[in-house]
C-alpha cells in the first residue's frame, strides 16, 4: 500500500487510487486532525464542529479541488518552484571547483 503522502499526490494529480487507500487515507487524517486540533474541549470543539459541518468542496475552495483550473496552476506554479529551490540547494552544497 502508498503511503498517505503518495495517495494523497496521486488524488491531486488526478490518478487513480482504490476504496481502501482512500477509506484508510480519510480515517488517518482524521485521526492526525484530532491530535493537531487539541484536547481542549474549549477549543477542540467548535474547532471540530465547524470542520464536521463543511462540504469538501467548500471546504477546500478552487484552488485546493483537484481538476480545478486554480488547482492546476497552482500546482504546476509549486513544482516549478521546488524545482528551481532544488537546484538552487544542489548548487550550494557541490559547487563548482576553482579552476
Amino acid at each position: 500500500m502508498r503511503t498517505i503522502g503518495q495517495i494523497i499526490e496521486a488524488v491531486e494529480e488526478q490518478q487513480p487510487v482504490t476504496d481502501e487507500e482512500l477509506r484508510l487515507a480519510v480515517v488517518a487524517l482524521w485521526h492526525k486532525l484530532q491530535i493537531e486540533i487539541g484536547f481542549e474541549p474549549e477549543t477542540r470543539v467548535p474547532k471540530l464542529w465547524d470542520f464536521m459541518r463543511s462540504e469538501p468542496g467548500k471546504y477546500l475552495g478552487p484552488r485546493w479541488t483537484p481538476g480545478t483550473v486554480e488547482n492546476t496552476q497552482g500546482r504546476a506554479m509549486s513544482k516549478k518552484i521546488m524545482e528551481i529551490a532544488s537546484k538552487r540547494a544542489k548548487k550550494a552544497h557541490h559547487p563548482k571547483p576553482k579552476e
